[in-house]
């Protein structure tokens, strides 16, 4: 049987879901042979089932994921969603699954500095025109969106999302479940604990405590807490 790519599902029918499969795209068309085979989407409501999606499909909702599944000997699944804590419950909803993996999906035109120094867990998006520098530990399930900038010694825990144009300096570590909006500035150093959320276009000079939202507002930093 010709080889074409281990065949994968995206979660959700969003902006960010088909951004992702533009991105496969893109890694199919750079390599002699396909890296990866859309099989479609998974929606959430089974009415949507059968509506086209770009080139491909919504092919499953979330109630036949049993049934579909056991069709494979082996199937990625891609999980793009924006929000921290819905990426954590869809992937605890997947574990039962044997036959499932979480490829890394990395955009070509994505800068690695230095691939030997920059290591990936699972499941991570990385979207076009990021670059990473060297020394950076990144681990399950997070997407790091177009345009952001990640330096030395950086280290991301899971199920994270860093927006566009987010620049986060030297040394920051992030715990599990951050979110980053878009054009958000992270002084180097800092420990941005779990749960936290770093607003639109935010300054972040101090570190960030667990459950806690930092806004920018007329160029002040507000820490609010939950």
């Amino acid at each position: 049987m010709k080889w074409n790519g281990l065949p994968v599902v995206i979660i959700g029918t969003s902006g960010i879901s088909k951004e992702v499969k533009t991105i496969i795209d893109e890694i199919n068309k750079l390599n002699y042979i396909n890296q990866f085979k859309v099989e479609g989407f998974i929606a959430e409501k089974d009415e949507d089932v059968g509506k086209k999606i770009l080139d491909s499909k919504i092919i499953a909702s979330d109630s036949q994921l049993d049934n579909f599944f056991l069709q494979y000997k082996e199937i990625g699944v891609i999980i793009p969603i924006g929000n921290p804590k819905i990426k954590k419950t869809i992937f605890d909803k997947l574990r039962k699954y044997p036959n499932v993996v979480y490829p890394n999906i990395i955009s070509p035109t994505a800068k690695i500095m230095d691939p030997t120094t920059v290591r990936f867990g699972m499941g991570n998006i990385v979207c076009s025109g990021v670059v990473l520098t060297n020394e950076i530990n990144i681990g399950n399930f997070n997407l790091i969106n177009l345009n952001c900038t990640i330096g030395h010694n950086v280290g991301i825990k899971n199920y994270c999302v860093i927006n566009p144009l987010t620049s986060i300096s030297g040394g920051v570590k992030i715990f599990n479940e951050v979110l980053c909006g878009a054009g958000c500035l992270i002084k180097q150093g800092l420990t941005i604990k779990q749960s936290s959320v770093i607003g639109l276009g935010a300054f972040v000079v101090k570190d960030v405590e667990a459950n806690t939202i930092m806004v920018c507002k007329s160029s002040e930093q507000l820490i609010k807490r939950y």
